[in-house]
């Protein structure tokens, strides 16, 4: 399921229903006074937020749930979704660390203030609205084109002759005139990284990297990327880097 454009989606997910109420209380005040332009959908367990397959931008998730725990539900949602930002909700700092694996944007302790709320949601706004300015101008036969860097998947040379470079997007495909060395100078090189010779690929839509036979990247729309021997253990420093940003 698409996200809505203009509309920020956030999921309450928590068994403990007293919790998700003032949770979504607390955001409703803050809509009303920020006027934002937030929705708010209600969960009472990680497998019915996980069975729901929507794609939410912001998640407040408790840790210490039954059967499917919060850790547990993130790692199911980040195999589907690798943008949606998680705040994890715990009464234990015990889990903060175990926690960290799935790429916490934000942790709240129990009990917990509207004022504390209203901070994560301040805090979600401003990196929200910063990747959303985000673009890169490239030319094309038709012009000059301006993508959101948030949109780039990879960019990868289909014609060596010709030296195409195809631009693949979440909604489309581009076809640029420029090199892809001169691509890859315009990009900010903690988002993007020069896998091979061939092909650039934008970190946060890496699904899985494997270190056999030369290397190769996973997107998450299941294309494959190689990965260059000599730049295997570069690209997962900058992974990692990119990953622990939530």
């Amino acid at each position: 399921m698409e996200r809505r454009k203009g509309m920020i989606r956030i999921a309450v997910c928590d068994d403990e229903p007293e919790v998700v109420e003032k949770i979504n209380d607390s955001i409703t005040c803050f809509r009303r006074d920020n006027k934002s332009d937030f929705t708010v959908e209600k969960y009472y367990s990680g497998e019915s937020l996980v069975k729901s397959k929507k794609k939410y931008d912001l998640v407040f998730l408790d840790i210490e749930m039954k059967e499917l725990d919060g850790i547990e539900t993130a790692q199911e949602i980040r195999s589907e979704d690798v943008d949606v930002k998680i705040v994890y909700i715990t009464s234990y700092t015990d889990y903060w660390k175990r926690a960290y694996k799935v790429h916490a944007f934000d942790f709240i302790s129990k009990p917990f203030s509207d004022e504390e709320i209203h901070n994560v949601l301040n805090d979600f706004l401003k990196f929200y609205n910063a990747e959303n300015e985000k673009t890169v101008e490239l030319r094309t036969a038709d012009g000059a084109a301006v993508l959101k860097v948030k949109d780039i998947l990879y960019f990868y040379i289909k014609d060596k002759e010709k030296r195409k470079v195809i631009v693949n997007t979440n909604h489309s495909e581009y076809v640029s005139t420029e090199s892809l060395r001169e691509i890859y100078e315009k990009l900010n090189s903690e988002e993007f990284y020069k896998a091979h010779k061939s092909c650039i690929v934008n970190l946060r839509y890496v699904q899985s990297v494997t270190k056999n036979n030369g290397g190769n990247i996973t997107m998450t729309d299941g294309t494959s990327i190689p990965l260059a021997i000599k730049k295997q253990n570069e690209f997962l420093y900058l992974l990692s880097k990119q990953l622990r940003k939530g």
